[in-house]
């Protein structure tokens, strides 16, 4: 999901792929670098603290509101057979009493199961999934509904929250608002 800052990745000792940036995701497709029995994954990252990239709030002397640079993989990094049409991506965009879904990949067919066991099956890459007596999340009440999708040979399991954060002006003041009502955020970065 993210390396700080290059990131380049052998499999069995050949170079298979190479990503520059500090924050984005990438993926590589192994495959046709794999053999039969034990193989070899390596993934070497260096970081010059290069200012032709986003580097956050870090230099190599700390000091004021400078951090010690930390490098590394410092996202999730995994490993994952997938059919041959599988998922790539899933984008979900909340509100008060849905959940849009853009998927990326997988078959034309798509099922989405709740924890609950109700099911909604759609075509294409786009569903808007609306619930019956949402269950709002907040930071007293983090509320999160738990899914599987299925899309072919592909199943995967996520979750997402019904909530909205927004501005509201009130007596003549701005406020930031969740779920549509002034809420004070504390200890924002």
């Amino acid at each position: 999901d993210a390396v700080d800052q290059q990131a380049t990745v052998y499999v069995n000792g050949a170079e298979v792929a190479k990503h520059y940036g500090g924050y984005l995701p990438f993926e590589v497709d192994i495959t046709d670098h794999l053999t039969d029995g034990e193989n070899t994954l390596e993934v070497l990252i260096i970081d010059n603290l290069s200012t032709e990239v986003a580097y956050g709030k870090q230099r190599r002397d700390r000091g004021g509101m400078w951090y010690t640079p930390i490098s590394g993989i410092w996202q999730a990094l995994w490993l994952e057979a997938v059919p041959e049409n599988y998922i790539r991506d899933i984008k979900m965009t909340p509100s008060l009493d849905s959940v849009r879904f853009k998927i990326d990949g997988g078959a034309d067919e798509k099922i989405i199961t709740l924890k609950d066991g109700k099911q909604y099956r759609f075509e294409g890459d786009e569903f808007e999934l609306k619930v019956d007596d949402p269950h709002l999340w907040t930071p007293e009440d983090p509320y999160l509904y738990e899914f599987t999708l299925e899309s072919g040979e592909d199943k995967i399991e996520s979750y997402f929250a019904l909530r909205t954060v927004g501005t509201a002006k009130i007596g003549g003041k701005s406020y930031i608002t969740l779920n549509e009502k002034p809420y004070f955020f504390h200890g924002l970065l």
